[in-house]
């Protein structure tokens, strides 16, 4: 099997190459890169048998049934995609949209030490929901960024020492990745066969970075507590609105400043201290260096904002903890503690504040409970208590907006508001005292947090390449068990890298070869179709071949450059789907019984009117609803928005107390569609209850052929108090409903 996975002509990534750095600074010191040629591995996801029919080949200009409200989903709907594409020297070519991303990870838990700075590489050809699923191995691994400790590398003085170590391990960060880029300059248009089997003549370009800030500074050799997108300094980042635009040649510039200004034969110790003093890392030779040259790419235009990092670390590191300093830890964990469980997302009966490491899940979990919690917590000051409340609702909102797949330009127009409110309203936690540094707890008067600055250029980012949220280094960190973690634990961690790279290339073949197999086995032609050409013969604009059997939405791609979105309101009533187990929870069970243990006083009383009121000729109880069927939870197919949302299903539980503990009840909320009014977009015409019971006729499974007079499915629901649409909190645009009682006070 080994010599099978491993023969020449097996289906397989590109092989791994390596190359000795010695750096000028360090010259005893030699390390070794390991990396993938990035043509190469872009030609391989190009023609993965997984993105059949997913692929995007050309840049589109999607818009609404108005034909001017435009949408930006996936890459190809950003403006960069459109420039390359008209550029001289690719018009005509399908471009392979490139995505490089780097990131240092552990590869040790609590003790060793060891980490890994990984260099990822994927296309943004590929669908941004492909890419984010693992399973499909959307991000290959191009290549690992060596690290040492200058053991062998004399310095002046100890703290000479201190200084450099970073600064020679940023340095070999940069000479390895101009290694493994070098592979992109010269490149040739080559043919390349996509997943569909059509031969396309095609031509690599890096149209993203994904970093965090962190790494951001690190490539373009800046130091800390700077915009990586504009010239905002730390002292600008407070400010509102955004600087100029920041620049590949500016930050040569200013290298080149430092440079002049130092005597001949300076050392790289003089170059780091003058280099901070101008706001850079010291790093005297970019790997970007000649890219606009070479490339014709700025770096700090392809560089990527972060949605992990610059929203939802951002809002639990600071906005959070400026929250908790006001309200108080303990009230803030009461609060938490209060809010009603929903099925599928966690709950934190303990709450908060003791808990020290957070997942993105748990973070995303918390904004949807979190302002609910805060409203009406206790203030000296009420006024200042509606200001923050309205400051977390601005930040929750421009972070729930920033997430969205798609956006148009009335999306755009929320975010951009959503960010000015947020910034025009932080500053009541310097009022009420929130703001509070962590070592010295006293209130700061600023807020020059580079994340906080971030969001300014959401909307620029999303025009240029689409929704952010294909763009987040979530996708990245996704990968790292899988490309190092894993294998690293495998190892005997001893010269761990070769070992690791041999590990890697296994597994890749083996999926490799698991989806070649699945897509030979559908049936394909496996001797392709010609290549493609354009009406000008130069490339692949047009699929128009003789013969041809593309289907629509291929040719749609090709040949259409505004497309036109239907109107999507009359086509998804029909997608409302509901789910249930095959087998009841509970079999043959009486009303009365169920009335008990669900707590519904009145439930056979409801049952036999609704079933009057299909039948009034109905004297007796119906036979059928002497015995029935219980289920404790059903799932329900969320309607979509339009056609870039993902189907996404849903668990509604009723469950009541358990018979021994007489715990562990769950009745969920719902969302009633009373109307016609209603809308997948807003409340109109739904009405808010709680989910009691899921129940039908016991006669519905012993005779299941059997025509039936009754719906066989019932949900019993109790309801709440009317949505009032004008109603809503002035601070927190939330809207109140109240549980309803009968005379007895009963529900």
């Amino acid at each position: 099997m080994f010599e099978l996975l491993e023969h020449p002509s097996m289906f397989a990534p590109p092989k791994w190459q390596s190359k000795t750095i010695v750096l000028a600074e360090a010259p005893e010191e030699k390390h070794t890169v390991w990396f993938r040629s990035l043509p190469d591995v872009a030609d391989w996801l190009f023609a993965n048998p997984m993105f059949e029919g997913e692929m995007g080949y050309r840049p589109q200009q999607i818009y609404e049934a108005d034909g001017r409200t435009r949408i930006y989903h996936e890459m190809w709907s950003g403006d960069d995609w459109r420039a390359w594409q008209t550029a001289a020297n690719t018009k005509g070519l399908t471009l392979q949209a490139g995505i490089l991303a780097s990131d240092a990870t552990a590869m040790t838990s609590h003790s060793g030490g060891v980490t890994s700075h990984n260099v990822l590489f994927s296309l943004g050809n590929i669908p941004m929901e492909s890419r984010a699923a693992i399973r499909n191995r959307a991000f290959l691994l191009v290549g690992f960024i060596p690290k040492s400790t200058w053991a062998k590398t004399s310095f002046g003085s100890r703290t000479e020492r201190e200084d450099m170590v970073p600064i020679l391990n940023k340095r070999l960060f940069h000479a390895s990745m101009e290694v493994i880029v070098e592979t992109m300059k010269g490149q040739q248009t080559r043919r390349c066969q996509d997943p569909d089997g059509w031969w396309r003549l095609v031509y690599t370009v890096i149209m993203a970075y994904l970093a965090d800030l962190e790494e951001q500074w690190l490539i373009l050799c800046l130091s800390k507590n700077r915009c990586p997108h504009c010239l905002a300094g730390y002292h600008d980042l407070d400010k509102p609105g955004k600087c100029a635009a920041r620049t590949a040649s500016s930050i040569l510039q200013a290298i080149k400043r430092v440079q002049e200004a130092l005597p001949s034969g300076y050392t790289a110790y003089q170059f780091v201290k003058a280099a901070q003093k101008e706001g850079l890392c010291g790093v005297e030779r970019p790997f970007w260096i000649n890219f606009e040259a070479e490339l014709g790419i700025d770096l700090c235009h392809i560089l990527c904002s972060d949605l992990l990092h610059g929203c939802h670390k951002f809002w639990n590191d600071h906005i959070v903890k400026w929250t908790a300093n006001v309200i108080g830890k303990a009230e803030l964990d009461a609060r938490i503690r209060s809010q009603p469980h929903q099925s599928g997302f966690r709950s934190f009966p303990t709450g908060i504040s003791r808990i020290s490491q957070w997942t993105c899940r748990q973070t995303r979990d918390l904004q949807k409970i979190f302002l609910p919690a805060t409203i009406g917590a206790p203030s000296q000051m009420s006024n200042l208590s509606n200001r923050m409340v309205r400051a977390n609702r601005a930040a929750l909102d421009y972070i729930q907006i920033a997430q969205y797949p798609c956006h148009t330009d009335q999306t755009l127009n929320e975010l951009s508001a959503s960010i000015k409110t947020w910034q025009d309203e932080k500053w009541v936690f310097v009022e009420n005292g929130g703001r509070k540094g962590d070592d010295s707890g006293e209130v700061l008067k600023h807020f020059r947090i580079p994340k906080n600055h971030s969001p300014e250029h959401f909307v620029e980012h999303i025009k240029a390449r689409g929704a952010l949220i294909g763009q987040s280094t979530e996708q990245m960190e996704r990968y790292h068990p899988l490309v190092s973690k894993n294998g690293y634990h495998l190892t005997n961690h001893k010269e761990h890298e070769v070992q690791l790279l041999h590990w890697l290339n296994r597994h890749e073949r083996i999926a490799a070869l698991s989806h070649y197999l699945s897509w030979c086995a559908v049936g394909r032609d496996l001797s392709g179709p010609e290549l493609l050409q354009n009406s000008d013969g130069e490339g692949l604009v047009v699929d128009e071949v003789s013969g041809g059997h593309l289907r629509e939405s291929e040719l749609q791609l090709a040949v259409e450059d505004n497309i036109t979105a239907e109107d999507p309101e009359s086509e998804y009533a029909s997608l409302e789907g509901k789910r249930l187990t095959k087998t009841p929870h509970k079999k043959a069970t009486t009303l009365a019984q169920l009335a008990e243990d669900h707590e519904i006083p009145g439930l056979e009383y409801a049952v036999a009117t609704y079933l009057r009121s299909l039948d009034p000729a109905i004297a007796a109880w119906p036979k059928e609803f002497e015995l029935v069927d219980v289920w404790y939870d059903l799932r329900v197919e969320i309607p979509v928005v339009n056609d870039f949302y993902g189907v996404e299903w849903r668990r509604i539980r009723a469950r009541p107390p358990h018979a021994a503990r007489k715990s562990g009840t769950h009745f969920d909320p719902v969302l009633i569609h009373d109307t016609d009014d209603a809308e997948v977009v807003g409340l109109d015409g739904y009405s808010v209850g709680e989910l009691r019971l899921i129940f039908r006729p016991t006669s519905v499974r012993r005779y299941p052929t059997q025509p039936h007079r009754f719906p066989q499915f019932l949900a019993y629901v109790l309801s709440f108090s009317n949505i009032k649409l004008n109603g809503a909190n002035p601070h927190s645009q939330l809207f109140q409903v109240y549980k309803l009682y009968n005379a007895r006070r009963e529900r």
